[in-house]
This record gives structure tokens, C-alpha cells and sequence, in this order.
């Protein structure tokens, strides 16, 4: 069964905690896409799930004006993502998107904000009332969004999560219908680039 998906990538989330394993010493693979503080992406992160997505938005505040912001939206729009829409056998074609950049300005580099956690949720509860999605999948290891996939959950949608085991929390595991650990589409398995 093909399911219908929409996607939520808390970027400031998967970025801190992939360029944490990297300062542990992970070694990335190849194909990883990588901007310091901004953005982390890999080809292969929606092809794990057999699914169909109809988007999927990357979430990110940046410090800077307004010319630096529209700059890291484009590269972030840059980044194109494949996934198979059709169960195996029956069309092995590819397809492919664009991520879609939701990117908010912050003052300094070490200021905390909620712009993240709080756009993507609404985002998320928005699209989780449409009858044509019928997964919810967010790209974090937040445990702050525990509240908001009990409540997706509550409207009958399945949600599934993606997350780094770095500053994973765990209760997001149990709290998903499905859970896809990140760390070995990013990271050498052996510590031995490719």
C-alpha cells in the first residue's frame, strides 16, 4: 500500500545533532549534504518508507537580513529528494521533490526561539485535518513534539519520525507508528568514508 505523506524536517534539531556525532568522530558518507548550522540532507532519507510525498518542508532559523535568509531558502529549494510511489513490482520508476525552505530569522546565533517547534506544529496539525494525507512524518529527535503526535494520532493519522540516536528522545520512538534511525544513511557504519 502506497501511503500519502506529508513531511515536517525540524532542521535546527537534525543539524545540531549530526554535527555532534561528527565532533564525536562519525565519519559521514559521500553523498551527505551539509551547510554549518543550516542544513543537513541525504539523497536517500525518503526512500526508507514506502510512500508518496506530497511535500516536505525543512524548518530552520537563520541569523541575518533578509538577503541572507532568501539565500539559504534557495539552497535549501535546491535540494531535491526521490521517493517511489508505487509498491515494488509495480513501477519501479523514481520520483523526486523539492524541499520546501521555511526558514526564520532569529537575532543572535545563541538566541533560542520557537519559531521552529512552533511553525512546524501548527504545519503539521493543519495538514493532519486533510482527509488526502494519511501520514504525518516529522524529521526530528524533539521530545517537545510527543504532545503534537499524540494528537495527529488522536485524528486517526498515522505518524511516523526519523531521527539521529544523538540527543534522541527515546519516548518519540514509542510514541510513532514507525521509526527510522538516521544514523546509518548519514554515517559510515565501519568509520571508513565511502
Amino acid at each position: 500500500m502506497t501511503h500519502h505523506v506529508i513531511g515536517f524536517v525540524d532542521g535546527e534539531n537534525l543539524v545540531a545533532r549530526y554535527q555532534a556525532m561528527v565532533s564525536e568522530g562519525k565519519v559521514p558518507r559521500s553523498q551527505v549534504k551539509h551547510m554549518k548550522d543550516v542544513l543537513i540532507w541525504h539523497p536517500k532519507v525518503t526512500t526508507q518508507a514506502l510512500c508518496d510525498f506530497t511535500r516536505l518542508s525543512y524548518y530552520q532559523t537563520v541569523v541575518g537580513d533578509d538577503v541572507k535568509l532568501n539565500n539559504i531558502r534557495e539552497k535549501i529549494s535546491n535540494i531535491e529528494y526521490q521517493f517511489h510511489p508505487s509498491p515494488e513490482g509495480e513501477d519501479d520508476s523514481e520520483f523526486c521533490g523539492s524541499l520546501f525552505p521555511k526558514v526564520y530569522k532569529k537575532e543572535t546565533k545563541k538566541a533560542k526561539t520557537k519559531s521552529v517547534d512552533i511553525n512546524l506544529t501548527v504545519d503539521a496539525l493543519r495538514h493532519a485535518r486533510q482527509e488526502k494525507f494519511d501520514v504525518i512524518f516529522i524529521f526530528s529527535g524533539d521530545g517537545d513534539y510527543i504532545p503534537l503526535i499524540e494528537e495527529i494520532s488522536r485524528q486517526g493519522k498515522q505518524v511516523w519520525v526519523a531521527a539521529f540516536s544523538s540527543g534522541l528522545n527515546h519516548a518519540l520512538k514509542y510514541s510513532a507508528d514507525e521509526f527510522f534511525d538516521l544514523d546509518e544513511i548519514f554515517f559510515e557504519v565501519d568509520g571508513t568514508k565511502s
